[in-house]
């Protein structure tokens, strides 16, 4: 099978994102505190729950996370009877600080040198419905093409967005590209009906029966082996 390009999720496939995401969410919370002593009437469980009721109310930004948080962190500012411009010019620093801490990341020590051989072989392009900018990262190097599905209005599992980074890519067959993720319902459902080849990081060990264009994988590392599989098919 001739393959030209892997097109990758990041969080939670090229890192563990989970301690990442729980830092954030106290930490920056607990900076704002520390200014404006807001936790107690607005703890962090009511920001995240006003998080998701006003991104279920949008419909051409729901994906972009970043929006959602300023929007409602400045909403919750507002109510706590902070004036403007203070309210907005704190709800920046907030966010500012929010994003430092997000690409605190740590990608598998596999990572760089997996994404170092590959780039010699093939076209590589991030997708993710996170906030994370690849291009701030040193991994950066290795991508051609980097999207952030939800801020340009195609959040996984729109389909859209995977023709999207194909045709990024130098348009790109789907039949000859391959995307790499750990979400089923984001990554590997879209990328299988578009006629990809989707690799699914299964950390779970789920119970699912597969289609033949799909092939479960317990991290990362073990990528080079679906793809010597593929390439002598």
């Amino acid at each position: 099978m001739r393959l030209d390009a892997l097109t990758f999720d990041i969080d939670d496939t090229l890192w563990d994102n989970g301690p990442v995401m729980a830092h954030l969410e106290a930490e920056h919370y607990r900076w704002l505190d520390e200014r404006i002593q807001h936790a107690d009437a607005f703890p962090l469980e009511e920001y995240a729950a006003r998080r998701m009721a006003f991104a279920a109310t949008l419909t051409d930004r729901r994906g972009d996370v970043t929006y959602v948080r300023r929007e409602v962190l400045h909403r919750i500012l507002l109510e706590h009877g902070i004036q403007e411009p203070d309210a907005g010019a704190l709800t920046e620093q907030a966010i500012d600080y929010m994003l430092e801490l997000r690409h605190r990341v740590e990608p598998y020590p596999e990572v760089d040198p997996l994404l170092e051989t590959l780039a010699k072989r093939y076209r590589l392009a991030v997708i993710t419905n996170g906030n994370v900018d690849v291009t701030r990262l040193p991994l950066a190097r290795h991508f051609d093409v980097c999207l952030k599905a939800g801020e340009i209005g195609m959040p996984k599992p729109d389909e859209r967005v995977f023709l999207h980074a194909l045709e990024a890519l130098g348009g790109v067959d789907p039949r000859h590209a391959i995307h790499v993720g750990d979400s089923w319902e984001h990554d590997i459902e879209p990328a299988a009906r578009l006629g990809m080849q989707a690799v699914w990081i299964d950390i779970f060990d789920q119970p699912r029966p597969l289609p033949g264009n799909v092939h479960r994988v317990r991290h990362v590392r073990e990528l080079p082996k679906v793809l010597e599989r593929l390439e002598g098919a």
